[in-house]
This record gives C-alpha cells, sequence and structure tokens, in this order.
C-alpha cells in the first residue's frame, strides 16, 4: 500500500502562513496602539506642564492668558486626533483578529480532515495487511 498523503497538506500549509501573517499584522497594530497611547499620555503631560509654568510665574496680562489658553487648546486638539487614530486602530485590530479567528478555524477543520483520513488509512492498511497474512497463512497450509 502507497505510503499516506494528504492531498489538502498544501491548504493545511497556506493557512498556517496567513494565519502566521495575520498574527504579525495584529502585533503591528497592537504596537501602532501602544504608540498612540504613549502619545496621549506625553501631551497630557505637556499640558499639564504648561499650565503649571504659566501658574507658578505671574500672568501678567491678557495676552499671557491668550497664549496659555491657546497653548492648551492646540494640545487638546493633538489629543483629540490621537484618539480618532486611537479609534481607528482599534477597529483595524478588531478586524485582524476576527479574520485570524477564520483562518484559524479553517485551519482547524482541515487538521481535523486530515486525522480522520489518516484513521481510514491506518484502518485500511491493517485490512490489507491481514489480508495478506492471511493469505500467507492459506498459502502454507495447502
Amino acid at each position: 500500500m502507497k505510503k499516506f498523503r494528504f492531498k489538502y497538506q498544501t491548504v493545511i500549509k497556506t493557512k498556517e502562513i496567513f494565519l502566521e501573517k495575520k498574527m504579525k499584522e495584529i502585533a503591528l497594530v497592537e504596537r501602532e496602539i501602544e504608540n498612540i497611547n504613549g502619545m496621549i499620555l506625553e501631551h497630557r503631560k505637556e499640558r499639564k506642564n504648561a499650565a503649571k509654568e504659566k501658574l507658578g510665574s505671574p500672568i501678567n496680562n491678557s495676552t499671557d492668558m491668550k497664549f496659555v489658553n491657546n497653548f492648551q487648546r492646540y494640545i487638546d486638539s493633538k489629543i483629540d486626533s490621537c484618539k480618532k487614530q486611537l479609534v481607528e486602530k482599534e477597529k483595524v485590530r478588531g478586524l485582524l483578529v476576527s479574520e485570524l479567528m477564520t483562518i484559524y478555524k479553517e485551519l482547524k477543520i482541515h487538521e481535523n480532515l486530515k486525522e480522520k483520513h489518516h484513521e481510514n488509512y491506518m484502518i485500511e492498511f491493517k485490512r490489507e495487511e491481514q489480508k495478506e497474512i492471511d493469505e500467507i497463512a492459506s498459502n502454507r497450509s495447502r
């Protein structure tokens, strides 16, 4: 009998490659999310420090006050922009995770199919082996 060969083995290998690729893409998106969160924290610190510096020194006129307010609004707009980017990256990560789960399920289905085919192969192999043993035994008894 021929050696066991699963005809969909290339599909399994392809799914494994896709799985690894999706995992790498998710890791990149998560790294970007971490970077954005770090930027938000930096902007908040920058806003807080600017307010402390101006509050520590006397505000002489309305120009200083306007400068502080404008700077804080500018930092707030940067934070809002980062939050929007964060939401977008979270959506992308969600899509990638769902794609990853789909690929993983398909891979499991093919692996289970391979196991069933192998079990059937082994049953057939043992049947043929027993048939050969029976033939040898019947030829000797003659």
